[in-house]
């Protein structure tokens, strides 16, 4: 839910957590039109999600995210744990607001050895509704 309220001064924006979280990846422009009205304009931020392969077990994301600072801006960073042992799974994301910083990094941080471990570094692919989607072959195949 979005609220626009203008009374006779500034523009008051009001969002909900949950429209502010669809926003990430949007900036938001406030443009004061003629006769004190005001519009919304959402621009699409060339952001890119990087996946990084061959972690060391024993980093975790504020060392991912100093890492890859080092070479642009990060909005975020995140290694993935095991649900179950609480445990580093050895790959991780991170986000980086500016596609071109992140091209950047990809090409200089690919094949580099953190902690002894040499990192696969290249950008995330989308993530696809149908994901876990098995086709029946091979899958009790009665008929």
């Amino acid at each position: 839910m979005i609220l626009l309220v203008m009374i006779g001064g500034p523009l008051n924006l009001r969002m909900n957590d949950d429209f502010k979280n669809g926003l990430k990846n949007y900036t938001v422009f406030i443009k004061n039109g003629k006769y004190g009205n005001a519009s919304v304009h959402l621009q699409k931020n060339s952001s890119m999600k990087i996946f990084v392969a061959g972690l060391p077990y024993d980093l975790d994301d504020a060392e991912l995210e100093e890492i890859f600072e080092k070479f642009g801006k990060v909005v975020t960073a995140k290694v993935v744990m095991d649900k179950e042992t609480g445990k580093s799974k050895g790959f991780g994301f991170v986000d980086m607001p500016d596609k071109t910083e992140a091209m950047q990094t990809i090409e200089l941080l690919h094949g580099v050895g953190i902690k002894g471990k040499k990192i696969s570094v290249q950008r995330a692919e989308e993530k696809n509704g149908n994901d876990n989607y098995r086709s029946r072959e091979g899958f009790n195949k009665r008929y």
